[in-house]
Parts: structure tokens; sequence; C-alpha cells
């Protein structure tokens, strides 16, 4: 296998093992990791969950500058979430929101930088949600996460670049992975 610019996304719905995969991956294949940066902001500004912020669209631009800064500084790499992530919680957050001209811009800048991304790996829910203090557990949030994540890959374009695990087995995950990155 290559990895010559390879901007490789997983992406899933919270809780569905995308930091395990990311992490095993990126010592396997030995390409840089970008972790998720959603929490680690939250825990820069002294919260312990997105729940606590008090501005949420201020989070949510603070979270996409910083995911767009960390992939556009590397030639490879393997991105624990990315603007496609973004894009999803944006929507699900904002909702009422979702037609004005601060939307629009979000999703030019989320769009033209998932363009970026030569690989999506998609995960979907297989197994119940560990609760962690920072994520969230409701089933039909994880589930409209899920649907919206996949509109959205839908929506940028991405569907021929991106594979659909079909594993809950850890090991299995990344085999399966590996055999899709390498064909």
């Amino acid at each position: 296998m290559t990895k010559q610019n390879f901007k490789i996304l997983i992406t899933g719905s919270p809780g569905v093992g995308k930091t395990s995969l990311a992490n095993i991956l990126s010592n396997t294949v030995k390409l840089g990791l970008i972790p998720e940066l959603s929490r680690l902001i939250c825990n820069e500004l002294g919260f312990v969950s997105p729940t606590a912020i008090p501005d949420s669209l201020v989070f949510n631009y603070q979270v996409l500058s910083r995911q767009i800064e960390a992939e556009n500084k590397l030639d490879t790499f393997i991105a624990d979430r990315g603007v496609v992530d973004c894009y999803a919680q944006y929507q699900r957050w904002h909702l009422a929101t979702a037609m004005t001209s601060d939307a629009e811009k979000y999703y030019q800048l989320c769009l033209a930088q998932a363009q970026k991304y030569t690989h999506i790996i998609f995960i979907p829910q297989m197994f119940a949600v560990k609760e962690d203090g920072f994520r969230w557990t409701d089933a039909i949030y994880l589930l409209q996460i899920e649907r919206l994540i996949k509109s959205t890959l839908y929506d940028f374009n991405l569907l021929s670049r991106t594979y659909f695990v079909q594993n809950d087995n850890l090991d299995l995950r990344l085999e399966e992975v590996i055999q899709w990155l390498c064909a």
C-alpha cells in the first residue's frame, strides 16, 4: 500500500469506535493522526461537555477552524472526525437557522475542505454507546447524527471515496479497512 497523499477521514456518530480504529490504523500504516478536536477544544475552554458551552455556534466555528488548520498542515493524515462531522453537528445543533447566510458560509467551508479527503471510512452504529461524560448517548440523537453524516457524504459527492465498515470487532475492522485501502 502506498501512502502517498492519503487524507483519510474516519467518521460516524458518537461512540461507534472511530478513535479506536483511528489509533490502530495510524500505527499500522504509519500515518499522522489528527485527534478528535472537539473534545480537545472543549477541555481547553474548561468545559467537560459541549452541552455546557454557552455559545455553540462559536464552538462549532472553533472546531471547524482548527480541523481545517490541522488537515492543511499535513500532506497525509488520518483524521478522527473531520469537516463532515463538523457539518453534521452544525446541522443538528442549528437546525432552526439552517437557511441563513452564516449557515451557507459554514457549509461552503466544510464542502471545500471535504473535497481533499482521498478516503473516508464510515463506521455505523453496531453496539451500545458507553457513557463517558462527553458524548451524547441518546439513541435518537445518535441516529440523527448518523443520518446527517450519510446525507452530508451524499451531498458533498463523497460516496465513491467512502467505505462502510462491516465488522464490530476492532481487528476485523482494521483488516477490512486495510484491504479497501490497498484495492
